[in-house]
């Protein structure tokens, strides 16, 4: 026993890269220094729990439509497949057990499918239907069809409300979370035809329709601000990516897309108290905003051409300051996308074209490294969810225990 359980050990470590050094580099750009590091030493050292196929139909073709929610340890996740036997596009959605990887229940639709999770409610939005589900056993608790207009809309929940956005009605509204009742509705103050996001904290609710920002009270939908994006970029080049907003500082992150010089974006900071622009950081990739202890992290793109040149930057959400940057291995780079990023509290997961990266927040040492092309990374119950795809119609998810 004590045999197989040291030969289960050496298997496992061996899957892991150890490092040969890490590459740091000071805010001017210059190296700062390398470091060598043994995993057998890391203080800290992530394993793999479990790993299970998502789709493994030689039939089928996932498709790039993955949603995801972790709440009271389950995974739940919904998927797109191209079934090429039968021509259609099926979305499944699966709730697995975060602590075994086993599926707990499953259900399958012909629609593409949003959730959102909400105090022991599981809310999935399919085109125009808003369904709700016991999340332990999948059973229907409720089913509302919302006006058909909703369909391109954005949708998020948080302590039993429901927060949306019409473009076509150029409504902003609340839905009881219990019931899926309309709790009120205000009129957008000018009219847009793009899509919409929502970002809220306790106090404040902001929706970006396509060249403006709104700022509406939480409480009551009242509005009380906006600002003509338009004004401060091109809106013909407006990235779609969602608004963020700081819950501890009430300030609001958003990209733009700048195509003057080549392709990429701008990172603004918007004070919501006074409703103004904090801070400006240009030629950053386009990606998804990770905020964590006070810090937001973007990848900066100086040329398209460079893209082996990328760095991760560790920008004061307050000031705007680049306090320290990661150069991010060559091998792990493309100029199609930066890489997945989500953040701890004390760790900052950087997922490269080859492998998985953890970086310390305190030290800014990489104290661990993972042989993975990983993508769809998820922070959740203490644990790190992502998947990788091997080959054609292929895909696996993963569970890396971070303690």
């Amino acid at each position: 026993m004590k045999t197989k359980i040291l030969t289960a050990s050496l298997i496992c470590l061996a899957s892991f890269s150890t490092f040969a050094k890490t590459d740091w580099v000071n805010t001017d750009g210059n190296p700062a220094y390398t470091k060598s590091l043994d995993i057998n030493t890391n203080p800290k050292i992530f394993h793999i729990l479990w790993k299970v196929p998502v789709n493994s139909d030689p039939d089928t073709k996932l498709f790039l439509t993955w949603n995801k929610v972790i709440a009271d340890n389950i995974y739940f996740s919904s998927y797109s497949v191209d079934d090429k036997k039968n021509n259609t596009i099926k979305s499944i959605m699966n709730a697995i057990d975060t602590q075994t990887g086993k599926t707990i229940w499953s259900d399958q639709r012909h629609n593409f499918i949003n959730l959102q999770y909400n105090n022991n409610m599981l809310l999935e939005k399919v085109n125009n239907h808003l369904f709700a589900f016991n999340p332990r056993t999948g059973e229907l608790r409720y089913e509302k069809i919302l006006d058909p207009y909703y369909l391109y809309d954005d949708f998020q929940s948080d302590d039993n409300q429901i927060y949306f956005s019409s473009v076509n009605l150029q409504k902003f509204g609340n839905l009881d979370g219990l019931t899926g009742d309309v709790n009120w509705t205000v009129q957008m103050p000018k009219y847009t035809y793009r899509k919409s996001n929502i970002s809220f904290n306790d106090q404040y609710i902001v929706t970006r329709f396509f060249d403006e920002l709104y700022l509406f009270d939480r409480t009551n939908g009242a509005y009380l601000n906006g600002m003509k994006v338009r004004d401060i970029i091109d809106p013909r080049m407006m990235s779609y990516q969602p608004v963020t907003l700081d819950k501890k500082t009430a300030y609001l992150f958003f990209q733009d897309v700048d195509c003057s010089d080549y392709c990429s974006a701008n990172l603004y900071a918007i004070d919501l108290n006074q409703f103004n622009i904090k801070w400006v950081k240009q030629k950053q990739f386009i990606n998804e905003i990770v905020l964590s202890a006070n810090m937001v992290f973007s990848v900066d793109q100086k040329k398209f051409t460079e893209y082996q040149n990328q760095r991760v930057n560790a920008i004061n959400a307050e000031t705007g300051v680049i306090e320290w940057s990661w150069k991010i291995p060559s091998d792990d780079t493309t100029h199609f996308h930066a890489p997945y990023m989500v953040a701890t509290s004390d760790i900052l997961f950087v997922a490269g074209t080859k492998h998985l990266f953890a970086i310390s927040l305190a030290t800014h040492d990489v104290v661990w490294q993972g042989d993975f092309a990983a993508t769809e990374l998820a922070l959740g119950d203490n644990k790190l969810f992502f998947m990788t795809k091997p080959g054609e119609g292929e895909a696996y998810l993963h569970a890396l225990a971070l303690s």
